[in-house]
């Protein structure tokens, strides 16, 4: 019987389609730039490897774990889809077939299905968010569209390849003495990960500010598109992320006072959510200013980064007449 199920996948994004778009001027093509080369790769063949993630059998002390951290995560779909996702693996164990609702399909082709089915609701429920981010409509975006926009941050910084070793020592600290076995490749540390970020900046009062570029000097984007601007080794967190050539986000920390927090905590999450601290914008007109952004995502790419055209790649360090 053919299914929508019968191919597995096993070349994986690493950083969204539909996020690169922006730095595309057909949709299809984006301008990517590495150490020696500029060229004009088709939107699927970048930021991509083979077998990226993985995913497996779950012992039942690492389904009560799963379980666990599942109460901690505030997005209901998310949570539903992990849920199911728990049940699943942990009735895998040595099976080479899993019966699913449309037959009974490899399990290494279920694997695969599960890893593209948590990051493609990742990205479904942030896009209406991101457009208002995009568009500059950004009164618009309420509590719930600013936890997904830190929720997609997160998993993409998760799903970085560049970012890896921090992710594996974050885990290993995160799941110390759980006996939970999951590496930084496994999906589901990776999906843990990015909701305990997501609970902590809330909790925090972290905001969203959007910068808009209002310079001749555009943003480039990477491989490795959300950098923390500050130091790994610091309590706090200053996320970068370009969302188009002509706007940015920072994710960075507020200064109220304790009194202060205690009534916008009482406001945001006791039913009102009428205090709209977590979203600000500037308009940024110094061209040096962006340079030195677009410099920072060029060291910090995994391997290549992206423009609009091969005048905004190669002068990323300041580079001419690239082949």
């Amino acid at each position: 019987m053919s299914t929508q199920f019968e191919v597995k996948k096993k070349r994986q994004h690493f950083v969204s389609r539909f996020y690169l778009k922006a730095w595309s001027t057909n949709e299809t093509h984006v301008v990517s730039r590495d150490d020696t080369h500029v060229f004009k790769p088709k939107l699927e063949q970048v930021a991509v490897s083979k077998h990226t993630y993985r995913i497996e059998g779950l012992s039942q002390e690492q389904k009560n774990l799963l379980l666990a951290e599942l109460t901690k995560i505030r997005s209901t779909p998310i949570a539903s889809l992990l849920l199911t996702l728990i049940e699943q693996c942990a009735q895998l164990g040595d099976k080479t077939h899993i019966e699913v609702k449309h037959g009974r399909i490899d399990v290494d082709i279920f694997k695969s299905n599960v890893i593209e089915n948590v990051y493609s609701l990742t990205e479904d429920i942030v896009q209406d968010a991101y457009e208002l981010l995009v568009s500059g409509d950004y009164e618009r975006l309420d509590i719930a569209g600013y936890e997904n926009v830190l929720r997609f941050i997160f998993n993409q910084l998760t799903r970085s390849q560049g970012a890896r070793s921090n992710i594996k020592a974050a885990i290993g600290s995160v799941l110390a003495g759980k006996g939970i076995g999951f590496d930084d490749y496994n999906i589901f540390s990776s999906v843990i990960l990015a909701e305990q970020m997501v609970l902590a900046t809330v909790e925090r009062l972290y905001k969203i500010t959007v910068i808009e570029n209002k310079t001749n000097v555009r943003f480039i984007t990477g491989d490795w598109p959300v950098i923390n601007l500050d130091s790994l080794e610091g309590q706090t967190i200053k996320m970068f992320w370009p969302i188009t050539p002509y706007r940015a986000v920072l994710v960075n920390p507020t200064n109220f006072s304790a009194d202060e927090v205690v009534l916008i905590k009482k406001e945001m999450f006791g039913g009102k959510g009428k205090h709209r601290y977590f979203v600000d914008h500037y308009v940024e007109n110094d061209a040096k200013e962006i340079r030195a952004l677009n410099k920072i995502v060029w060291d910090k790419k995994h391997r290549c980064i992206f423009g609009l055209d091969e005048a905004d790649v190669c002068a990323a360090d300041n580079s001419a007449g690239l082949a």
